[in-house]
């Protein structure tokens, strides 16, 4: 025997025993409360610790030598004992998701009992409702003294509720045993394991089935916890999933989702799953992964792939198409526990692609029988039209003055119609193709001023015979097909100067866009827009081509884009009804805009929206 502070020691095995099992349990207390987020991880620790404080409390009153030591070691040991049940329901609850059960309130009404029940321990010699401590006593073999107490009323209803809270614990786990996946089991298992042995233990001592007198071997259960408790954070990862989470997430999702161990075998599958599978929870769970997802590479990931994608045909009765992604699945430590797989039903889209992409063919394949039929009846109707054409030249010229006036007005408006009709099959043909050129098309930087120039020069007689003006302004560098863009401006200039009641006016300008509407303008920073769009988004020029001349009613606004439709129905002024379509075209195949503002009388304004660089045309 020694003494230290005025406590007489003993030496006794059975308090190293009890120390190392208050050190697991202690350890797994730090843990868990670094780790507090976790679900349950809170009450956890605090279970941990009352077990850790019960244990070495225990192994201190063994190793006392007198009674004194005794009794303040004893005292102790109730302070552990009135905390593990309230923590071990609170971790019950907290682990299967009824975090909302606890309040502190509730806190507070579960720890009633164990607080007056600590308050009557450390008071026991006043009222011995506690215990009635019966003295010291050597064991039969004469090595260590032991502590002999009668235990009294407050014990016996502090023990009553102690276990009632035990088993309501033991109860809630048991129902998450029921229903939880495989791959929460084994946690489950092992907290029951952890918690049942020290309370069967307790009840077995109480109960007088002890093969030592007045020893309580409750304490060295705890190894046994502490043991269920480790492998159950270190192995089945007790504290870095939470089975209620699966359940109120995962098998909600409309997606499959399997969950696969390092060996690739399934210990997970939610109900969506099973359903695109077509096989239950038990054939799933156990099999390899090529079993049940065959010919993927979701079975044989390159190393170091985060995230894995295939496709998988399964034949059935029902063809079904299923799109699978792997994504690796480890701790807080960077350990890989498995793989989650996701998998969702894309048959509809596959369906809907393979029939969009027949669509596209068929649509293709009549373009271009469409072309070639344009192209033969262009050629077919061009060849005697000239024909025609020339023979009304030829007759005019013979007959010359023998022609009386109403006659040569006939041949002059017979002439006019056939030049009309050509430049109609023209204008047909030069619509067919535009973008119908199999990626020929060279897109490149054109420079709009000289684009502008070379249309000015073509229409230089037009202009001069109506004693036009044509004002351009400084015009940009656009993203686009250079003879494309020239024959858009000749058709707008042109219209301007045909659709006029007197000397037209036309002004040509340009100004920087933004897709979202809003105005740009040029600073230090380059081009800003109000709207604060990423810089490509400003990659657009508006170019307007403004006249003075008959305007359009707003009725026919809205037809002034479809084929053959002018909106000038009358024969006095010339023109094919293509001219806007084919401006429109060229627009839409430079990813850009069109848009007509006029007033009857007072003149047209046609904007026209371009790709300022590649960034702005879609492929």
């Amino acid at each position: 025997m020694f003494s230290t502070f005025g406590w007489q020691w003993q030496f006794t095995p059975f308090s190293a025993a009890l120390l190392a099992a208050g050190f697991v349990t202690g350890s797994l207390a730090s843990y868990a409360w670094r780790n507090r987020e976790s679900a349950g991880a809170e009450a956890f620790a605090v279970l941990m610790g009352a077990t850790s404080l019960w244990a070495g409390a225990y192994a201190l009153q063994l190793a006392g030598a007198n009674l004194a030591t005794k009794v303040f070691w004893a005292n102790v040991v109730h302070v552990g004992v009135a905390i593990v049940p309230v923590a071990w329901f609170c971790f019950a609850l907290q682990f299967t998701g009824r975090d909302h059960w606890i309040t502190r309130k509730t806190i507070v009404g579960l720890s009633v009992v164990p607080v007056i029940y600590v308050v009557l321990v450390w008071t026991n010699d006043v009222h011995r409702l506690v215990r009635e401590p019966l003295g010291l006593e050597p064991r039969v073999d004469g090595s260590i003294l032991i502590f002999r107490q009668e235990f009294g009323p407050a014990f016996d209803a502090h023990a009553t509720y102690g276990y009632a809270l035990m088993v309501a614990g033991l109860v809630v786990l048991v129902r998450l045993l029921f229903w939880s996946p495989a791959v929460y089991r084994q946690q489950v298992r092992l907290l029951l394991l952890g918690a049942v042995v020290p309370v069967v233990t307790n009840v077995l001592h109480h109960a007088g089935f002890n093969p030592i007198t007045n020893f309580d071997p409750t304490p060295f259960s705890f190894t046994v916890a502490g043991v269920a408790f480790f492998f159950g954070i270190y192995h089945a990862r007790l504290l870095d999933l939470s089975p209620v989470a699966r359940e109120f997430v995962v098998d909600t999702l409309h997606e499959g989702v399997l969950v696969v161990d390092r060996n690739d075998r399934i210990v997970d599958v939610n109900a969506s799953a099973q359903r695109l599978l077509e096989m239950d929870e038990s054939t799933a769970v156990g099999s390899d992964l090529e079993t049940v997802l065959p010919g993927t590479r979701l079975t044989d990931p390159d190393e170091g792939a985060e995230t894995i994608e295939d496709e998988l045909v399964l034949d059935g009765a029902v063809t079904r198409h299923l799109h699978c992604s792997s994504s690796p699945v480890t701790d807080v430590r960077g350990e890989a526990l498995g793989r989650s797989i996701v998998v969702h039903d894309v048959t509809e889209t596959r369906t809907l692609e393979a029939n969009l992409a027949a669509t596209v063919e068929r649509l293709q394949r009549s373009n271009a029988e469409l072309e070639t039929f344009t192209s033969a009846v262009s050629h077919d109707l061009r060849a005697p039209l000239r024909t025609t054409d020339g023979y009304l030249s030829l007759l005019e010229r013979q007959a010359g003055d023998a022609l009386d006036p109403e006659d040569r007005e006939l041949l002059a408006v017979a002439r006019a119609h056939t030049n009309r009709l050509q430049g109609m099959i023209a204008d047909v043909l030069a619509y067919s193709k535009i973008g119908n050129d199999d990626g020929d098309e060279q897109f490149e930087p054109v420079d709009c001023d000289r684009v502008l120039e070379q249309v000015i020069e073509t229409l230089r007689f037009d202009v001069e015979e109506r004693d036009g003006t044509v004002v351009v302004g400084e015009l940009p560098t656009v993203w686009g097909v250079e003879h494309l863009l020239r024959r858009l401006f000749q058709n707008l200039v042109s219209n301007a100067l045909t659709y006029s009641n007197g000397p037209p006016t036309i002004r040509v300008s340009a100004t920087r866009a933004c897709k979202c509407e809003y105005e740009c303008t040029e600073s230090d920073r380059g081009y800003t827009c109000d709207c604060d769009c990423d810089s490509p988004d400003h990659a657009y020029w508006d170019i307007t081509v403004c006249d003075d001349g008959v305007g359009i009613e707003a009725g026919d606004l809205e037809y002034v884009f479809d084929l053959f439709t002018r909106a000038d129905r009358s024969d006095s002024t010339s023109g094919t009804g293509m001219g806007l379509a084919i401006c429109e075209k060229i627009v839409d195949y430079h990813s850009g805009s069109i848009a007509i503002d006029s007033t009857p009388d007072v003149g047209t304004t046609v904007t026209v929206r371009l790709p300022a660089d590649r960034r702005s045309r879609k492929e």
